[in-house]
């Protein structure tokens, strides 16, 4: 049993609607639910200035009596910053603002009001910047680059001195490449020309985009007893039903020529508005007429496509992100054999790396639920009920979301050199953090740091037991 230190503190309680449905909320619940209730389209939560300081406390105090410590190596996997939309979604979002505009100009109605924007509304985003890095992705990785400098590299806190030279990887997906030099621009402080950033063609990544490399998943995922059945079954809930329904009440007589397709192009729409201009009045306002139930609902039904497809509801989703841990493993590991002199590994990929990376290490999900009728994350688990999970795509893949390992070498004080006639020799230790923040293992006594030894240990099986490329294979009878 593993456990993680991150889901609860960042969401303020949320407001239900009362029995007549007129419950208020401000401006500031509904902001706050907009920046962190978007599924994995969600803004980072960048720690405050109060925070990181408390975070580089804590990571002075690794130095005890007996022991002195310093940062040797780090290694992250990070997701990319903000992007814009990929051309599919642009265009699906295109197809909504011109039937609303429609609408919106043959109804000059009072209740339309709300929506006089649609008139003069021009998209931030286009098919040339389409999925690419936005200026606000730009900034989020300069800073967590800083971020990550003062915190493991300034003059202040203990680093050995021969580990400034990095790496960096990223996928073909151009927003990764422009968040790896983002990144490096934050991370280092000197000129970045002579940096190389390494990548893989498509198709042959087999250690960041190992999903795109795995046809026995996909026959999973394809079959109609596919656990992600929920996520399509939800689609059709009461639940949806009841959202559409309001949906379309919301453009009155003409609002019924809306769809389902229509609410999830709205949603879209309202989360890009968010990340990429802070904008709330717009596409939003559709989110806000009747509560959070509609804005959280939308939020759980992408949750159930994250959670099937990527993480803990399908085993073989989160088995394949080995190669990636066993890499992070072993360069930590030839660094403290002197096989290597990297002092930072990064690499930059998808929230399709994140969320099955953080599952085969077991820390972002405590939902291993309750009862039957709570069983996990389902098609069928009532709003209230999906509101006590822990497994929340906003939390665990917005934006810029990173996993890391910080390695650190500690050396016995003099005077605790020897233990009899045995010299004590460095020992390794490893501090594990998501987002930013702390993870502590059981299999640690739930300390700040594993010895390496230990982490090779909790992770064994991942590391030197599991073969991704054989069970990807998919049987020849399944072929035919």
């Amino acid at each position: 049993m593993k456990y993680i230190v991150l889901l609860s503190v960042w969401l303020t309680p949320i407001l239900w609607c009362d029995q007549e449905g007129m419950q208020r909320w401000d401006d500031t619940d509904f902001q706050h639910l907009l920046k962190t209730r978007m599924s994995t389209k969600s803004q980072y939560p960048t720690p405050s200035d109060e925070e990181f300081a408390a975070l580089i406390a804590e990571d002075i105090t690794i130095n005890t009596q007996s022991d002195q410590c310093k940062v040797i190596h780090t290694n992250f996997v990070i997701r990319h910053g903000t992007r814009f939309p990929t051309k599919k979604v642009i265009k699906k979002i295109s197809n909504l603002y011109n039937l609303l505009a429609q609408i919106k100009q043959s109804d000059q109605s009072s209740s339309l009001n709300a929506f006089d924007w649609l008139l003069s509304w021009n998209p931030p985003y286009n098919t040339e910047n389409e999925g690419s890095l936005a200026p606000a992705g730009e900034m989020e990785m300069k800073a967590l680059g800083g971020r990550i400098r003062d915190r493991f590299y300034n003059g202040n806190v203990p680093t050995a001195s021969d580990n400034k030279h990095f790496t960096f990887e990223h996928t073909w997906k151009i927003r990764t490449a422009q968040s790896a030099k983002a990144f490096a621009s934050g991370l280092c402080d000197e000129q970045q020309d002579d940096i190389e950033y390494r990548s893989n063609a498509a198709g042959e990544d087999m250690v960041l985009r190992f999903y795109d490399n795995c046809p026995a998943l996909d026959a999973q995922l394809a079959a109609d007893t596919s656990p992600s059945r929920h996520y399509e079954e939800y689609r059709h809930s009461d639940q949806m039903q009841k959202n559409l329904k309001h949906f379309q009440n919301l453009f009155g007589p003409q609002g019924n020529q809306l769809t389902q397709s229509h609410l999830e192009a709205a949603y879209d729409a309202c989360a890009f508005d968010v990340a990429l201009l802070g904008e709330c009045s717009h596409w939003c306002q559709i989110f806000r007429s009747d509560g959070p139930e509609l804005l959280l609902s939308m939020d759980y039904f992408k949750d159930l496509k994250h959670f099937y497809r990527k993480s803990y509801g399908t085993p073989l989703a989160y088995e394949i992100a080995s190669p990636l841990l066993r890499q992070m493993i072993v360069e930590m590991r030839n660094r403290t054999l002197g096989k290597s002199q990297v002092g930072g590994s990064f690499k930059f990929a998808h929230a399709e790396t994140i969320l099955p990376l953080a599952a085969l290490m077991d820390i972002s999900y405590s939902d291993r639920h309750k009862t039957n009728t709570q069983s996990h994350i389902v098609s069928t688990t009532p709003l209230e009920v999906a509101e006590t999970r822990q497994f929340k795509g906003s939390l665990l893949a917005p934006f810029s979301a990173n996993i890391g390992f910080v390695l650190y070498e500690c050396t016995p004080l003099a005077g605790g050199q020897k233990e009899g006639d045995q010299v004590i020799e460095k020992s390794y230790k490893v501090k594990t953090l998501y987002n930013e923040r702390v993870v502590r293992f059981s299999a640690c006594e739930m300390q700040d740091l594993c010895s390496i030894e230990q982490l090779e240990t909790l992770f064994n099986r991942w590391i030197y037991e599991f073969d991704s490329s054989q069970v990807c294979e998919v049987p020849v009878s399944n072929q035919m």
